[in-house]
């Protein structure tokens, strides 16, 4: 397994932790602590 293909699933994972649409914007931390 190398480092890329390992952070590409991570990056997924958290696409679907997140929501589909998860916006990784500069306005996407302070919505995170919304919750």
């Amino acid at each position: 397994m190398d480092l890329a293909y390992r952070a590409q699933v991570a990056l997924r994972e958290l696409r679907q932790l997140c929501g589909d649409d998860a916006d990784f914007g500069p306005d996407a931390a302070e919505h995170e602590l919304d919750i």
